[in-house]
């Protein structure tokens, strides 16, 4: 794995944590993490394949909307949010970062 790939993790992970814990009110470093590594390698190698940022993202959110909900029994409300509030900004900060 590269370097900037690396950085690109480490900022994916640190965002939507702290997202997550804004949200959620509690802290949720293991688990926002364990949900990170297990979406992002496989978005990341989808991207390199094919470049199709939006479609990927959006299955990313779905996917991991499934995730939180299963990993700290929530509402699907609330997994809606989480999921989708953590990828919209770093989508966004990808996207940033990219141009």
């Amino acid at each position: 794995m590269t370097a900037s790939l690396v950085v690109a993790l480490a900022l994916t992970i640190g965002i939507e944590t702290l997202i997550a814990a804004l949200i959620l009110r509690r802290f949720v470093w293991i688990q926002a993490t364990a949900i990170q590594l297990t979406t992002w390698p496989v978005a990341q190698l989808l991207l390199w394949r094919t470049g199709m940022f939006w479609p990927i993202e959006l299955g990313v959110v779905f996917v991991e909307i499934v995730l939180w909900r299963m990993v700290m029994t929530m509402t699907w409300r609330r997994a809606v949010a989480v999921s989708m509030m953590a990828n919209g900004v770093t989508a966004v900060v990808a996207l940033l970062r990219n141009t």
